[in-house]
Parts: C-alpha cells; structure tokens; sequence
C-alpha cells in the first residue's frame, strides 16, 4: 500500500538537527561577529567621545582666548582713559582737553559707545558720545544725558570704601544703558543695543575723587560668539555657543532668542576653568564644553560655552554601529538561509529512512528507500534496503519458528494434561475387566464405584479441553447491560452449595442499581475462577469474603481469604502469565484467561495484596448509567 511521505522536520523546533545545525552557524560565526561589533561599536564611542570632549573644550577655550584679549584691550584702553580722567580731577588739564583726548584715541570711535566722568558725589562732569557707534539723534542723545550717577549700582560700590572700589574696577555685564535707551526694559535680540564696560574710580589728591564708566557695544562679543558657532557647524550642523554669567544667565548666544535664558547646564559644571557636561534641551540630549574666563587684571565672572546634539557629535560612531548591525543582520540571515538548505540536503534521505524504519516496524517488510544521492547517503540506503530484505527473512523464519514452538508447547501440554485424568480411567477399566473375569463378587460395587471414577476424570478431560479452547480462540462476546447486583446474585447462587456445605465463603453487595456493559456469562465465570482459586487456598477452616462496591466511576470486586498468601516476588510477577500454576493439577489458564476477558471489557484484574493471611484479588470494570447506594449480604 501507498503511504503518504511524511512532512521535512520542522526547523524551528529547537530538538530538530536542522535548528541545532542553524544554531551552531549563528554561534560559531553570527554571535562572534556581533559580539565584535558591539565591542568596536563602544571602543569606537568612547574614542568619539573624547575625541568630541576635546573638540567641544578647544573651541570654548578658543572662544575664551579671543574675549579675554578684548576684554585686556578694553582694559588697557581705559586705563589710558583713567590717566587723562585723573589729570582733570586734578586740574593738571581742563574738561575740554580730557575729552579731546578721548575723541581723539584711535579706539574710541571704532567700538566704544560712550564714557561718562562724574565727581565723588556722583554729578556728571563729562559725557562723550560716539558719533559712529551712536544711534541716537543729538536731540535724543541730549534727551538722555544724564545730570547725575548718584543712583547707579556701579557708582556706590566704588564710592563704598569697603566695597569694589578697592579691587580697581567693576566689569558691567551686557545691559541696555539708561544712557543710550529710554526704555531699560524692553525686551530686544539685536545685539547693537546692547552694551558692556568697565567702571573704575579715579584718583585725584591721593583720594577717590570720581568715577568713570566707558561703554562699548555688544555686537563685537556676539560676534566671537557667532564666529565659534559657525567653525564648530562646519563639523557639527547643530552647534551653538554662548557667552553666560556667573549664575547661568546667558548674555550671548548664537541663537539671538536665547538672550536672557538660563543655561541648562548646573552650577557643578562652571566650577573649574575648563570642563565638559550633558544636558537636556528640546528632549534631546546635548554634550557641552565650558571655559572660564580667568584673564583681566581683576576677573570677569563670565564662561565661554560651546555645544551640540549628542545624535550630531556621535552620527558616525552611530552609522558605523548601524552598518555593522545591518551587516550582522545579513550575514545571520544567510547562515540560515544556507544551513536550513544545507541541513534539509542531509536530513531528507534520513527523514526517509525514518519514515522506511516506522513502516517496517508496522509490518510493511516490502518497503525500500531510494538509492540515491552522492557516496555517503546511496550507500546508506543500499545498505538500509539489506537489512530490511534481511529483517523480512529473519522474521519470516522467527515467526515460522515460533508457530512450531508454539505447537510443540500446546501439544506438550494437552498430552500432560490428559495423561493425568487418562491414568486413573485405565486403572479403573483394567480393574472391570479384571472383576469381570474372575467373577468377583463384589463386581456391582466395583462398577458403581470405577464408573463415578471414569465420570469425574471425563469431566476434568472436558475441562481442560475447555479451558485450551477458550484462551486459543477468539469467541464472540453477546455485551448487554447488565445490574452489578444481578451478576453479583450469579456468583452467589453458583457457590449456594458450597456455603451450605458450611465452608466460610459470604458475599457483600453495596453496588446498588450500578450497570455494566458486559457478557454476562464470560464475567460470571471470571468471578467463578477467582472465587474457586480463594477457596481452594483458604483451605476447608479457612474463610473467603467477596465484596462489590463503586468507587468513583467503576464497579469493584474483591475477593478476600486468610489462605497463606503469595509471598514469593517472582510467583506474584508470573501469575497471570498463561500455563503458569504452582499447584500440581490445572492447566494454569485460569488467571490468564480471566485477564484476557477482564481487560476485553475495559476493566483490570489484579493481586491487590497478598500476605500471610490476607490476600486479595481485585475486579475493575466500568460503568454506566446511575450509581445508587444499598447494601445486602
């Protein structure tokens, strides 16, 4: 017959060869490589990172360098303006000349805005303006002289013995001027509004006599800025750069909307002149390099910083691990793709010879597998199809061996069997004939006596004729539903003789109205042999008690005696095995033929315990139908 070829094994089961082979690739290549990858991708970010930390410090450095070469300029420069300032309060020269002197400076017209001298009380007594870094009209500039800078907070810090005015001078931060704006508060992102100075007493007897305030414009501050953002963009697309104060406060940024907002960075990363930091801005996470500003003669409270995207500075570190990732992923790919076909190339002739194994052992001995493929496997299944041609042969001759043996043992048996009750019938036949010739006088005696002989050895020869052909042959069961109470009622009046005889056999029905399906007269003589065995090892003073209950969905039999008992392991093994018996008359097939029609119908016969006075014999059958509760006996 035609078997339908069973499916390749499934190569994601993890016991199949096929998964085994693709998992030994992967670990042997896949896993190495990407263990490599990883480890190249992290040396490789952290050789960026302090590539970039470096990068990022450099250029706030830089940056620094630049501011505090023009905040040294400015510095020098008012110094000179000082010089001049100090000749007029001490009168060596007048107003006027203190200003020619200043207009006339090459610096003051390119990027101051302003200077402003005023006594020690605070009343201003010069105010020079430029004209090419003043916005203003002269009728606005007049506007907005002022008459007195007894009210500003760099006025009364130098004035103040104990206060700035013993460092020298007092750096302004960027501010809008109340000498140049109306409006002190407006809020503006132009950086030509925008002013810083330095403010310095100034000397005249030996005491402070005045002060002098010069302002310049922003733009040339914002324009460092803008220059270090713009180097550091052509690296890096997102980079910024600030100018902050002390206490975070920006005063110059690359992005002009930035101008009075608070770095994001903490206070921990200004400590220090140089350092690199993380922070958070628009949920992305930016590196940072900050420079303090530590040069003029007395420091300005200022730090230089620059930054970018963290996705920006590590996009190549990024890239490289991505391409690495990628190529991971495909070469992963290909070793599967490559060991499932390498595998299923190997595994199909032996999923064949398998699928070949199964269908001999199911009795197909004809089946053969294909010859074919290359070296290794055509001689694999050569020499399968041998050993199956040579399995069929062997079988044929064990299965003829064993009919033969099978006969030898039958027939040994019946012949030991029959000899027993033939033996007593010859000697009662030779006695007859003995009596009848010789005209013995107590012939009728003899015959009445031999004749019940002959009768009861018959009987035992239709037994044991009966017990062979029950367990050779295969009789047809008539199953009906049938009450345990009423099969149980058959065993009881089978054995109404026997308990009347006075031997100690009672029975014990709680069953109730529990059914069974089975052949009413097979099972009854189940019960019958079982029963039989009990009595006969009570003994004529022993005792046998046989029990029918339910417990869960069975009906159970049990068949107690005080006999000696089984105790012997190897006995308790072998007693359903069939010609078994450790008396010395029976065929030995009473056990096992009521194993064969206990297990027909579902149900389990066992030796339950056996012990020197207490051995029990166990009936298992199924139910059907209501079980119910009573009890007789």
């Amino acid at each position: 017959p035609s078997h339908p070829s069973l499916p390749i094994v499934h190569p994601l089961r993890i016991s199949s060869l096929t998964t085994r082979f693709v998992l030994t690739l992967l670990l042997s290549t896949a896993v190495p490589f990407l263990w490599f990858a990883f480890f190249t991708g992290d040396a490789l970010r952290e050789r960026q990172e302090r590539f970039v930390d470096a990068i990022l410090v450099t250029m706030a450095e830089r940056a620094e360098s630049r501011l505090v070469n023009l905040l040294e300029k400015v510095y020098g420069e008012c110094s000179l303006f000082r010089s001049e300032a100090e000749r007029a309060l001490r009168r060596e020269v007048s107003l006027s000349e203190f200003r020619d002197a200043v207009e006339f400076s090459p610096a003051f017209h390119e990027e101051y805005q302003l200077v402003v001298l005023a006594d020690a009380e605070g009343n201003v007594l010069s105010t020079i303006s430029s004209l090419a870094q003043d916005r203003l009209s002269a009728a606005a500039r007049e506007a907005l002289r002022a008459k007195s800078v007894r009210t500003q907070p760099w006025f009364r810090e130098l004035i103040d013995p104990s206060g700035a005015a013993l460092k020298g001078q007092i750096w302004l931060d960027r501010h809008l001027s109340p000498f140049l704006h109306r409006d002190v508060e407006k809020l503006s992102r132009d950086p030509a509004d925008f002013s810083y100075g330095l403010a310095f007493p100034v000397a005249g007897d030996g005491v402070v006599s005045g002060v002098m305030l010069a302002l310049k414009s922003w733009v040339r501050v914002q324009n460092e800025i803008d220059a270090t953002a713009e180097s550091l963009r052509a690296r890096f697309g997102s980079a910024t750069a600030w100018v902050s104060t002390g206490d975070g406060r920006v005063i110059a940024h690359s992005e002009r909307e930035r101008y009075g907002d608070s770095t994001e960075l903490g206070a921990g990363l200004a400590v220090g002149d140089s350092n690199v930091g993380t922070f958070e801005h628009a949920d992305e996470k930016w590196r940072a390099g900050i420079a303090r500003i530590t040069a003029v003669a007395d420091p300005i409270a200022w730090r230089c910083g620059v930054a970018a995207d963290e996705a920006d500075l590590f996009a190549d570190s990024r890239r490289f691990a991505d391409s690495l990732l990628w190529i991971t992923v495909v070469v992963s790919a290909i070793l599967v793709v490559w060991g499932l076909v390498a595998s299923r190339a190997i595994l199909r002739p032996v999923h064949r010879l398998v699928t070949a194994t199964e269908r001999i052992a199911a009795g197909d001995f004809a089946h053969r597998v294909p010859e074919r493929g290359r070296h290794e496997l055509a001689d694999l299944g050569r020499s399968f199809n041998e050993m199956a041609a040579e399995v069929a042969a062997s079988r044929e001759r064990l299965r003829d061996a064993e009919r033969q043996a099978a006969w030898a043992e039958m027939a040994r048996q019946v012949a030991h069997e029959i000899k027993n009750p033939l033996t007593p019938m010859r000697m009662s036949a030779q006695l007859l004939l003995r009596a009848n010739r010789e005209n013995d006088p107590r012939l009728p005696e003899l015959v009445e006596r031999l004749g019940r002989t002959v009768q009861e050895q018959t009987d035992a020869l239709a037994r044991i004729a009966s017990d062979f052909r029950q367990f050779a042959g295969s009789p047809e069961r008539e199953h009906e539903r049938v009450p345990m109470r009423e099969l149980f009622a058959d065993v009881e009046r089978d054995f109404a003789a026997t308990i009347e005889s006075g031997v100690h056999l009672t029975f014990d029905d709680r069953t109730g109205d529990a059914e069974v399906d089975v052949d009413r007269q097979e099972m009854r003589r189940v019960f019958l042999n079982i029963v039989q065995n009990a009595l006969e090892a009570a003994g004529a003073t022993g005792s046998v008690r046989v029990e029918a209950s339910i417990e869960q969905d069975r009906a159970v039999v049990r068949v107690i005696d005080d006999g000696p008992g089984i105790t012997d392991p190897e006995v308790r093994e072998r007693l359903f095995e069939p010609y078994f018996t450790t008396r010395s008359a029976g065929t030995g097939l009473g056990l096992a033929i009521c194993r064969r029609v206990v297990e027909a119908h579902d149900g389990i016969v066992e030796l339950s315990d056996s012990t020197p006075g207490h051995t029990v014999f166990s009936v298992f059958l199924p139910l059907i139908g209501r079980v119910g509760r009573t009890a007789t006996s």
